[in-house]
């Protein structure tokens, strides 16, 4: 049974009335549970348009340096011991794979993706699995070997 018109409108109104960061946690929220997204329309992004620009806070757990902070306006930035990421990162103890993980902006949302490290990424306890895909809100933190990652957002 098909539902009224103005019913129909009202929800419409509701889903497009929430603010972007609201909006996002509910995906990621459904996201993270499920493991998928529903059949939800998403809406058409422009594969030409620049991704927003994002910042990231890296700290070493065990040096008491200073975290250091980057920003990024790329749609994929590569972490990891190899010289040739974007962000390499010392790790003397090789905790930390030579291309160990990336944060990837796409369908309007960034996501972690462990891309098949050895000692694997953990997001609040939990290992990614090898090419698994986390979506990412602001001040999300996660750990790959010696280092907590926190995402600063958008």
């Amino acid at each position: 049974m098909e539902k009224p018109a103005a019913s129909r409108r009202s929800e419409d109104q509701t889903t497009i009335g929430l603010d972007r960061k609201a909006l996002l946690a509910q995906i990621a929220e459904e996201y993270n549970r499920r493991g998928h997204l529903s059949a939800k329309p998403v809406p058409q992004v422009d594969p030409a348009a620049p991704a927003p620009r994002f910042r990231v806070r890296v700290a070493h757990q065990k040096q008491v340096a200073e975290p250091k902070e980057y920003v990024f306006e790329q749609a994929r930035v590569s972490f990891g011991r190899a010289p040739d990421n974007d962000v390499a990162l010392n790790s003397p103890q090789r905790t930390l794979s030579r291309y160990h993980f990336e944060i990837q902006y796409e369908d309007r949302a960034f996501w972690l993706v462990d891309v098949h490290s050895r000692n694997a990424t953990s997001v609040k306890g939990t290992r990614l699995q090898p090419a698994e895909r986390y979506i990412l809100l602001e001040g999300d933190s996660f750990q790959v070997g010696d280092f907590t990652v926190t995402f600063l957002g958008a």
